[in-house]
């Protein structure tokens, strides 16, 4: 595990960064292959300009996460359910951040976009993380057209961030990411 968080202030204008990287593996049974349980690349950039006193923010942002190794499913090890930029999320927003203390904030960007990438041709063409799946021909099973490997939504993003600090060497810092799609309706009525 690695968290870094590099950080701006001076007057009214803020820029947070924070990159998290982690990878995690555990044995449950020695006779068979090691389980992920953890495995994540975070990276999160936030710019801020405050319009009420170090309280609320108008803000931009900028969030990437992927993985780094490749993902199983462990019921059959040797189906591979994702790997690095497979998926990957990129999500770019526009709008408030609320700090009503020094340990916690949220902030709300209603104008965001999000692209989802899957850079393996396997997982895109069975539509893995919504992209959209392979065109084969009905009748031969043969493949006409290959899934995309990109999908963009518009939507809205919430990030709460805690950054609690208990106890001498013992920090508690949780953060939530919400991305709702705003075609998501349409999509399921058509």
């Amino acid at each position: 595990t690695f968290k870094y968080n590099l950080n701006y202030l001076k007057g009214k204008s803020k820029w947070d960064n924070t990159l998290d990287l982690a990878l995690g593996y555990s044995y449950f049974d020695f006779d068979m292959k090691p389980i992920k349980t953890d495995d994540r690349i975070n990276l999160s950039s936030l710019y801020g300009y405050d319009v009420v006193k170090e309280k609320l923010y108008i803000t931009a942002n900028l969030n990437f996460q992927t993985q780094f190794a490749d993902g199983f499913d462990y019921a059959n090890d040797t189906v591979k359910i994702s790997e690095f930029l497979a998926p990957a999320y990129l999500t770019v927003g526009l709008g408030a951040q609320y700090t009503p203390t020094s340990w916690f904030s949220l902030n709300l960007a209603p104008a965001s976009g999000r692209l989802t990438i899957v850079n393996d041709q396997d997982l895109a063409d069975a539509g893995a993380f919504g992209v959209k799946g392979a065109l084969y021909d009905p009748q031969t099973g043969e493949l006409l057209e290959h899934g995309s490997k990109f999908r963009m939504e518009p939507g809205a993003q919430l990030i709460a961030n805690v950054n609690y600090e208990r106890f001498k060497k013992l920090c508690l810092s949780p953060k939530l990411i919400v991305f709702y799609d705003y075609m998501q309706t349409r999509d399921q009525n058509t």
